[in-house]
């Protein structure tokens, strides 16, 4: 007789279209699973250490993010390639990547971003849904 499986419920982990490009996060922060996923799997920092980055989060939304990861791993690490084929893709012609935590500018407004990327003959690398919008308006941001 087959087992039916259920699906696991993740409280700590919610996607909204409006933040962070509609990538699964931490509820009530910006900090995506997969952000997470590659500090863990990738980077080997344990689940303390990313505690210690993140001091306002519990270590029971760390693991949520961890256990939706590891859920949805063939769409994550299928997501993780092409970005990284992409920046290597730009890497090799020579063209700058940059993110705006790499820079410490995660506060800061779209219209920075681009000014900074502009400064620095950069590509902005984004999941931010409005940001493409705001990019092709006519807005001046030079």
């Amino acid at each position: 007789m087959p087992i039916a499986l259920k699906k696991t419920k993740h409280p700590y982990i919610s996607i909204n279209p409006n933040i962070s490009g509609g990538q699964p996060v931490i509820s009530g922060t910006h900090i995506k699973v997969m952000d997470i996923a590659i500090k863990y799997e990738l980077m080997g920092i344990g689940v303390d250490r990313i505690i210690d980055e993140y001091p306002h989060l519990k270590p029971e939304q760390i693991h949520d993010a961890l256990s939706y990861y590891y859920e949805h791993k063939n769409i994550f690490d299928r997501k993780y390639r092409e970005e990284r084929s992409i920046i290597e893709g730009l890497l090799r012609r020579k063209i700058e990547v940059i993110s705006a935590k790499e820079l410490g500018y995660l506060s800061k407004p779209d219209v920075f971003h681009i000014k900074k990327a502009s400064e620095l003959k950069a590509v902005i690398l984004t999941h931010d849904v409005d940001f493409l919008k705001m990019a092709n308006s006519s807005i001046e941001f030079l």
